[in-house]
């Protein structure tokens, strides 16, 4: 406090700072207990190190003009704050615990949240059908990976990325030339739905339906109704 004060001895009080530079998190409740008087919190935002006027100026003299500065300083301060006793600084340390708590819960969440979205991308993204690959997740992508997981759990979802491969018609093999794309599978549940009951599952080599609903003589209108777009 005595090296960061102004002239007049004022520190604007930074908790943090002070805690990041000493190595260890102080509560102002602690820090006036500790000093006994030594110190007064002014107003909300400043302490005053009454000592540090008396050692750098001695007695004040409204003449002089470094001094009228320090003067200056000191009358603009708010009043002195109300003691505060060992018990709220017990208070505030509690608090500031609970607080601790419910950000790295947050932070924990936050982080559990961001691995899905990671893996739901290279889930998809480890296909080797022949599809888009994805290079990042937009704010609407995260929005309906997060609604799609609220309907199947991501092994749900990886499941039907991998019956993609079961059907040639998603993987572009159409009379238009369409293929399944990412936006498309988390565009909605139906899509996972029709997928996994085969609706676009290829019948095999011989038959001319690549899967229900196509034909090679269908029109593009065609095949985009067989797809429900």
């Amino acid at each position: 406090m005595c090296d960061k004060c102004d002239h007049a001895g004022v520190w604007d009080i930074n908790l943090n700072l002070m805690s990041f530079q000493i190595g260890f998190k102080v509560t102002l409740a602690e820090i006036v207990n500790a000093f006994d008087g030594k110190i007064e919190v002014r107003g909300d935002t400043k302490l005053f190190v009454p000592d540090f006027v008396e050692f750098q100026y001695g007695k004040l003299n409204p003449d002089n003009r470094v001094h009228q500065s320090v003067l200056s300083r000191l009358e603009k301060l708010a009043p002195s704050k109300a003691h505060i006793s060992p018990l709220q600084g017990d208070k505030d340390k509690e608090q500031d615990k609970d607080k601790d708590k419910n950000k790295d819960k947050e932070e924990e969440s936050e982080l559990k949240k961001k691995s899905v979205e990671n893996e739901f991308m290279d889930a998809w993204n480890s296909l080797n059908f022949g599809l888009a690959k994805i290079k990042s997740l937009s704010g609407d992508r995260k929005r309906r990976i997060a609604s799609r997981l609220k309907e199947a759990s991501l092994d749900d979802w990886i499941y039907a990325m991998k019956k993609i491969g079961d059907s040639r018609f998603l993987c572009g093999e159409n009379n238009s030339g369409w293929k399944v794309d990412f936006d498309w599978l988390i565009e909605n549940e139906t899509n996972r739905l029709k997928i996994i009951e085969g609706k676009y599952e290829s019948k095999g080599p011989s038959q001319a339906k690549l899967n229900e609903g196509y034909k090679h003589n269908e029109s593009e209108d065609e095949t985009r109704k067989a797809l429900g777009l």
